[in-house]
């Protein structure tokens, strides 16, 4: 019987050069990445041995914001010295109210090999502000490079959790 592998939430407070896999930053933003920066610390723990090694994978990623709700494969690779997690850009006005310190929430099992989906959920300060203020009190003093990680035997997991959803199982599975 294979063994259940837990489920970790990373948490990273976005910087501007995260807000380019927005489409509605990109007309504003002076950096060309379009994807959201992942330290390798977190990318290790994301990822298998095995695809940490090849430095790609791909996910099927379940993408949520306020009411906005978007699955699409997004890979996770890693290009000169830094892991990005991109894929297509985000598109929706919604997006535009994102901004610097706002926070990404990436949910996952440890060591996933792409086979099973990653949950994204954005925190923005101006469409939440109790709960962009609770994740900051509690995540700030972990951040390391912008990005701190809980596992499910961490006291803040299961709020992390209720906020970032599991991907639903596709339609016809």
């Amino acid at each position: 019987m294979a063994r259940r592998r837990k489920e970790i939430i990373a948490v990273r407070s976005l910087q501007g050069s995260d807000l380019g896999i927005f489409a509605a930053h990109r007309p504003t933003t002076a950096s060309k990445q379009r994807a959201i920066q992942i330290n390798g610390e977190v990318a290790a723990r994301i990822l298998s041995a095995t695809k940490y090694r090849s430095r790609n994978c791909m996910f099927d990623c379940y993408c949520t914001f306020q009411d906005t709700e978007e699955r699409s494969p997004r890979p996770l690779n890693k290009s000169q010295k830094n892991w990005r997690l991109g894929g297509k850009k985000l598109e929706g006005k919604e997006f535009g109210v994102i901004d610097s310190l706002d926070f990404v929430l990436i949910r996952s099992v440890e060591l996933n090999d792409g086979s099973l989906p990653v949950s994204m959920t954005f925190i923005a300060r101006a469409a939440r502000p109790k709960m962009h203020a609770r994740i900051s009190s509690m995540a700030t003093t972990r951040l390391k490079h912008n990005m701190t990680v809980y596992g499910e035997g961490d006291k803040e997991f299961l709020m992390l959790a209720s906020l970032c959803p599991l991907a639903p199982p596709e339609a016809g599975t």
